[in-house]
């Protein structure tokens, strides 16, 4: 038990020693001629047959090397394994440690390998020709516990031309698709499979005069980036006329108004309203009206008062999404009275008093018939007009130096910089992985732009990012991320997981495919009733490891919490990746420090409880596994030992 404690704490310190390195590997992903360089926290892909690894690759036979290297503290010896299907070959310092096709299965344990203290190379290569291609490598220092090599234990070379290149492709195609430019430019794609960015929404008109504040929308239309700095809305009008044409097409959306009421929002519970914004940590994201130091990177909220007529941002808060399905703003599944306590407590730390609605003044012909020669209803749906014509890209000048990128002429101005306007011209050089749509660039790209590991990895109680596609199934994570979780596995805690009903699918399905899982989980075949009944004694007082003392087992409430209150024992197989199960019930510790369940087997991979399987750990988890697959209709433990 010792040597196990010494060894997390000996991870903890190598993760702490690599934390001002860059962490993970590099993956080099080949297919047709053509790579692609992506930055990948570990060893662990699944790439289906058919669908392309990256955008900037085509489908088909597909080749995946890793590069980089394991950090390691103090000299120590480990054993390797993998799961595969596909060839696999893994080196470490030069030295083949694993090589086979797993055909779906595993290929080792390897003999020992002497790792030495600081740097040892790692280099990794999958292939194969048809059928799906995945890996997922783990290594153990005992051969009993086996895990991922941790990711903070892992770097690459900071300096590397082709990733330099690879990814000024992406953030050149992320411009594009952020920057909406298909919905002026047509793409001539071969097929009709394009990717789901390309039918991304914008703020919809209808009804926007009641939701939005007049003044604040005529300085927004003026320029949207000197309201905010990360605003992806070009600036559309220009020239001497701009500020009057903004008033113009401000007026005319004021009056925009339908008959949705506000909800109230009483800034007498403004301390309600404030411990809400701290449970949810919207200061991960926002600037705070009152904050003393404001940070550059997050959204500023000063302007909330001149932005939302009154009761409508309570509204806004209790669903971010009805009028903008890709909006990042998150949904906490609020109730109006908790919207309105936090809209309460905005309001009052704000400037100025939130302003009424406005009946539309001017000549709102003319504000709407600038809303169709600017190119407003190219992306904004909502009201009647025409679209505004534009060149097609493939008749752009593809250096991107004219035109909207560069703020000339009488289109859209984005005012890239030229760092962004190269980006751009690199991302032309393949316009056609606009239909390559690949779940792990998705959601790496927008996990990135919704800010998860400001929560993740930052706070009490939220497991760290790069954990989650290798802890949940990927079916539960979509429905999480949809928001159709409605009870909650952790219903004490104060922190909530929010929804992006829009992302579910792509989130869900790129997480576990970045760390070896397919989008849609194995069938595992019917529950054993013999070893479910053996896993509901083993959860028992009575010849068990008296899990229901902490845990909830369907209908049955913990017997006697002492620290922390563990997760009903009906919910865990519906969630956890069998893998991930397994290893946090052979030591918790290593996985979260901070939990409360005891380390029940040793390093050996013996157990305590000798008469149930022999003291077969594998057997005795196998067991409470099937038990708690029974969901919902899980029978609790006997009470009383008979």
């Amino acid at each position: 038990m010792f040597k196990r404690i010494a060894s997390v704490i000996l991870v903890s310190l190598a993760v702490l020693s690599q934390a001002e390195e860059k962490t993970g590997l590099i993956a080099t992903f080949g297919s047709g001629g053509k790579h692609d360089l992506v930055p990948v926290s570990n060893v662990g892909v699944y790439l289906p047959e058919g669908q392309p690894a990256t955008p900037f690759i085509e489908a088909g036979p597909t080749s995946v090397k890793w590069e980089g290297f394991v950090n390691a503290r103090l000299r120590g010896d480990y054993k390797f394994k993998v799961a595969a299907r596909g060839k696999f070959e893994l080196k470490i310092n030069d030295k083949i440690i694993l090589s086979g096709d797993g055909k779906g299965k595993q290929i080792g344990p390897s003999e020992e390998v002497r790792l030495n203290k600081g740097a040892n190379k790692l280099t990794a290569t999958l292939s194969g020709t048809s059928g799906d291609l995945f890996a997922r490598l783990t290594w153990s220092e005992y051969g009993f516990l086996w895990e991922p090599i941790p990711d903070a234990m892992l770097t690459w070379p900071e300096t590397n031309t082709g990733l330099s290149m690879s990814e000024s492709r992406r953030k050149g195609r992320e411009l594009f698709l952020e920057g909406r430019c298909a919905n002026c430019h047509d793409v001539d794609l071969d097929s009709q499979s394009g990717i789901p960015e390309l039918e991304m929404d914008a703020p919809s008109f209808a009804g926007i005069g009641s939701r939005r504040g007049r003044d604040w929308m005529a300085k927004w239309i003026l320029d949207p980036k000197s309201e905010r700095s990360s605003a992806q809305m070009p600036k559309v009008l220009h020239g001497a006329t701009a500020a009057k044409d903004a008033e113009a097409i401000a007026d005319y959306l004021a009056s925009l108004q339908d008959s949705a009421k506000g909800i109230e929002e009483p800034v007498t519970q403004a301390e309600a309203g404030e411990e809400l914004v701290t449970s949810l940590h919207c200061t991960g994201c926002h600037n705070l009206p009152d904050a003393k130091e404001k940070d550059a990177t997050k959204i500023s909220l000063d302007h909330l008062n001149e932005k939302f007529p009154q009761g409508h941002l309570a509204t806004f808060l209790l669903n971010p999404t009805q009028h903008y399905q890709w909006r990042r703003m998150p949904n906490f599944g609020l109730s109006k009275e908790e919207a309105g306590q936090i809209a309460g407590y905005l309001r009052s730390v704000s400037e100025g008093k939130p302003v009424s609605l406005r009946e539309g003044a001017g000549a709102l012909d003319e504000g709407k018939a600038l809303l169709s020669s600017t190119g407003c209803l190219n992306c904004h749906a909502g009201i009647d007009g025409s679209k505004r014509s534009a060149k097609s890209v493939e008749e752009l000048d593809l250096s991107f130096r004219t035109g909207c990128g560069n703020s000339t002429g009488k289109g859209p101005h984005y005012s890239l910089s030229n760092g962004q306007l190269q980006n751009l011209a690199s991302f032309a050089t393949d316009l056609n992985s606009l239909q390559r749509h690949s779940p792990t660039e998705f959601a790496n790209r927008h996990s990135r732009n919704l800010n998860c590991r400001a929560c993740h990895g930052e706070l009490d109680g939220f497991p760290g990012y790069n954990l989650l596609g290798s802890k949940l199934k990927p079916e539960w994570m979509q429905k999480l991320f949809a928001g159709k979780i409605t009870d909650s596995p952790r219903p004490w805690m104060s922190h909530r997981m929010p929804s992006f009903p829009a992302l579910a699918k792509g989130l869900a399905s790129g997480l576990a495919m970045s760390h070896g899982y397919p989008a849609v989980s194995p069938n595992e075949g019917p529950i054993d009733p013999k070893r479910a009944e053996v896993g509901r004694t083993l959860t028992g007082v009575f010849g068990g490891f008296s899990c229901v003392s902490c845990h909830g087992v369907g209908v049955m409430e913990p017997t006697q919490v002492f620290e922390a209150e563990g997760i009903n024992l009906a919910l865990p197989a519906e969630r956890l990746q069998r893998d991930f199960y397994t290893r946090w019930l052979l030591n918790p510790l290593r996985i979260d420090p901070q939990s409360k369940i005891p380390v029940y087997f040793d390093e050996q991979g013996n157990s305590p409880l000798f008469d149930v399987y022999d003291g077969d750990t594998k057997k005795q988890l196998d067991a409470f596994w099937h038990y708690m697959r029974m969901g919902q209709k899980i029978n609790p433990p006997k009470m009383d030992g008979f």
